[in-house]
């Protein structure tokens, strides 16, 4: 199975109460995004992602 040509951008602030169920819920869909990119929009705690979005998901 080749890549996906589609890209997911996420943009979140904490606090990231739904960011594991949106990552969740992009990679289950039919075409699964080849990348994930979650934007940190200058949230006062840190974000992180779960090893479990795997290498897709990136944070910036």
């Amino acid at each position: 199975m080749r890549d996906s040509d589609v890209g997911v951008i996420v943009p979140v602030r904490a606090p990231a109460t739904y960011l594991a169920e949106a990552l969740d819920s992009a990679l289950g869909q039919r075409l699964a995004p080849g990348e994930i990119v979650v934007v940190d929009d200058a949230s006062p705690e840190p974000l992180a992602l779960s090893a479990a979005h795997g290498a897709r998901c990136m944070l910036v």
